[in-house]
């Protein structure tokens, strides 16, 4: 025999029972969201800055990527990636144009280039491991010439 008593919905109620359930998942969902967000830009963040001396780890798409996902999650924070001195430009003329200038597409390549030189000329590391540093520096340039390119400066050169 059965102790508890059996519940019955009453047949005038149209509501769902689990209704109580669902109360706030929205807001949670948004504030995980949030975090995951931030998280995310976090580590972009520090991939970009990783990448300034490790040839093959484009820097730009990083922070690019950090900055977009700021923009959703946390003004503050991307407001202190887009006011950087050092980076913020380069966001923002991203931001406003969809583009990259010349010069930091050039410094960006001499840097990959000059680290390649370094780690892969002057250090006595395995064949194997030349040929993997080699092979991300190779994709990190394919990066950079991939994003487009200012024509501000071609413009006012004619």
């Amino acid at each position: 025999m059965s102790t508890v008593p059996d519940f019955e919905v009453p047949t005038h109620c149209h509501c769902n029972p689990n209704a109580h359930l669902h109360v706030g998942s929205d807001a949670n969902l948004q504030r995980v969201r949030k975090a995951l967000y931030i998280c995310v830009a976090g580590i972009c963040v520090l991939l970009g800055v990783i990448g300034i001396v490790l040839p093959g780890l484009p820097t730009t798409p990083f922070l690019l990527l950090a900055s977009g996902l700021l923009a959703k999650s946390s003004p503050r924070l991307n407001h202190m990636l887009l006011t950087n001195k050092t980076i913020g430009p380069i966001l923002q003329q991203w931001q406003q144009e969809r583009t990259i200038k010349p010069a930091v597409k050039t410094r960006a390549v001499v840097l990959v280039c000059a680290m390649l030189l370094l780690v892969v000329g002057l250090t006595d590391s395995s064949t194997e491991l030349k040929i993997a540093i080699s092979s991300m520096g190779a994709f990190g340039l394919l990066v950079i010439f991939y994003l487009p390119t200012s024509k501000a400066r071609l413009a006012s050169t004619k």
